[in-house]
């Protein structure tokens, strides 16, 4: 009995592309590499998301979201994709059998979106930085730049220790706005209310200063992103 075309060849996911792989013959890509990167909760939310990555016609890597039912659905997987500049082959049945073959893998992570940064059960999730545990990955997202911009790494310990907290020594009020910064995500773990201080005197005796080296505890501390 003859063997039919579908028998003799198949679709390869790989990370250089998407291959079809014929008996007796060289494998040939048919579209870029996409992968499906994880599945996606997200607080306050019944929807599931699918998170695929892929590079777009210029090459460039893109991230998308797509409701896990947009997901399943060809047609609407195919339009978001290309929508989003992914390059799906010119034959219409090797795409639909593109679209069958990444909805069979399985997605490498799996992600929780949580809705602010701080203390999520026993992870501490910041905006820049992922937290795993219990079998997934806590995320934070937002469309705001300042989660980003406010809160990021710069530099290495070393050097805030000696540009930062060694001047602190000198003085106890720049100590004091220093520690503060620490303590503020530790303050669940005590039996101590949350609070605010209130520095206050003449001009250029050191409050901004002291604002501005507790910044530098979670992100750039810059004199004029200070808020006002």
């Amino acid at each position: 009995m003859t063997k039919s075309k579908r028998q003799t060849e198949e679709l390869v996911a790989t990370a250089s592309g998407i291959f079809l792989q014929r008996s007796g013959m060289p494998s040939r890509r048919v579209a870029r590499p996409i992968r499906i990167r994880a599945t996606v909760a997200v607080q306050g939310m019944v929807n599931r998301f699918i998170a695929v990555d892929f590079r777009d016609y210029d090459g460039q890597p893109v991230s998308l979201k797509l409701p896990r039912a947009d997901f399943l659905t060809f047609h609407k997987f195919r339009h978001a994709l290309e929508d989003a500049g992914y390059e799906f082959p010119a034959d219409n049945d090797l795409s639909k059998r593109l679209h069958k073959l990444l909805v069979s893998l399985p997605p490498a992570e799996r992600w929780e979106i949580v809705n602010q940064v701080g203390w999520h059960g026993d992870h501490f999730v910041r905006s820049n930085t992922s937290v795993r545990g219990e079998g997934r990955i806590l995320r934070f997202e937002s469309d705001k730049l300042e989660y980003y911009t406010r809160y990021e790494r710069r530099g290495t310990l070393p050097d805030w220790q000696k540009h930062v907290a060694e001047h602190a020594v000198c003085s106890s009020r720049l100590l004091f706005a220093i520690s503060l910064a620490f303590a503020a995500p530790l303050i669940r773990f005590s039996d101590v209310e949350s609070g605010g201080f209130h520095l206050y005197g003449p001009s250029t005796k050191g409050k901004t200063t002291c604002l501005i080296a507790a910044m530098s505890v979670v992100g750039p501390s810059v004199r004029s992103e200070l808020k006002n």
